[in-house]
């Protein structure tokens, strides 16, 4: 699996923002559609760095392929 062409494609998909904003739902969201979790500690309209955007898709990526080898071995 070519991570950098997944995280490319979900850039123009979901589009990044360094703002905390609030979603379609409401949902505190921020970086490249990260929902944010009580444990991430940001408000909204926090802004957030390049980094941290980078870090919480990659936590965020894992996530979900973890999830999909679970379920589809």
């Amino acid at each position: 699996m070519n991570l950098e062409r997944l995280k490319e494609q979900l850039y123009i998909d979901e589009g990044r923002r360094l703002v905390v904003y609030r979603d379609i739902y409401g949902l505190l969201t921020v970086g490249v559609g990260h929902l944010v979790l009580s444990d991430d500690n940001l408000k909204l309209k926090q802004h957030i760095t390049i980094e941290q955007l980078e870090s919480l898709l990659d936590v965020d990526v894992e996530k979900a392929i973890n999830t999909c080898l679970h379920l589809w071995p």
